[in-house]
């Protein structure tokens, strides 16, 4: 016992004599451990937080291979007067829609312009987009565009809203698995980019970025904020300490 008592004295003296030494090499040391950041990579997928072998996960995974993914970015657009069913927000809706076909993994874009309508004239039973050269259209056909919006199940509550004033553009994604985790922020940025791009010329409507994908960049770009803000700030703060502790 007493020895051990007296090597640890013995130690403890060693490490202040040289304590200059010590931190150096113990910065070494953490330099030399610290090479495997490079291999260290931020997962959003839910999928982390269950065991390979977790039955609930293998169950949904399986349905996911029958019915595909539905993941999703949506694009709310809440035009400044209140007035979606104008000829400029319909029109303005028209333009990002055949932009939101472009965005990488989309297979399919759904918003009030490009609804498949059904309408009757004689025998013949027509469907197309619900709004078509919003630009041309004349006051009549306007106030007809928003009753039959307003009329359609799939549409109220959904991407419009019971007052009007505003809808969205839903864009469904698929990213294969194994590239979820390196092209859901770059899908995310693209769609920022287009839509900042849109508003350039529409200033007048504000928009907002939601969804599963939006939603899963979230938790990456908090995770690597913190990084590069409160990483650096609590070694500096641990660097402090120790500089006090050994009495340097």
């Amino acid at each position: 016992m007493q020895s051990k008592q007296r090597f640890e004295n013995a130690f403890a003296r060693g490490v202040l004599r040289h304590r200059l030494l010590v931190i150096l090499a113990s910065l070494v040391v953490v330099a030399i451990a610290g090479t495997g950041v490079k291999n260290l990579y931020l997962d959003s997928s839910y999928e982390v937080f269950f065991a390979a072998d977790n039955q609930q996960l293998r169950n949904f995974q399986a349905l996911e291979r029958v019915y595909s993914k539905d993941d999703n970015i949506l694009i709310a657009l809440a035009p400044r007067d209140g007035k979606v069913f104008s000829r400029a927000s319909l029109a303005a809706i028209e333009d990002l829609t055949r932009s939101a076909w472009q965005v990488p993994y989309s297979h399919r874009v759904d918003s009030i312009s490009n609804f498949q309508h059904s309408s009757a004239r004689g025998d013949d039973l027509l469907v197309e987009d619900m709004v078509k050269d919003a630009a041309k259209l004349s006051d009549a056909e306007l106030a007809s565009v928003r009753t039959r919006v307003l009329a359609e199940p799939a549409l109220l509550h959904r991407l419009i809203s019971p007052d009007g004033r505003v809808t969205g553009i839903n864009i469904k994604i698929q990213i294969p698995h194994e590239l979820a985790t390196r092209m859901t922020p770059e899908v995310v940025d693209y769609v920022r980019q287009m839509v900042a791009a849109w508003k350039t010329h529409h200033l007048d409507i504000d928009t907002y970025l939601t969804g599963i994908i939006v939603m899963d960049n979230a938790l990456s770009e908090a995770s690597m904020a913190d990084m590069k803000g409160l990483v650096p700030v609590s070694f500096a703060v641990m660097a402090a300490s120790l500089g006090l502790l050994v009495g340097g």
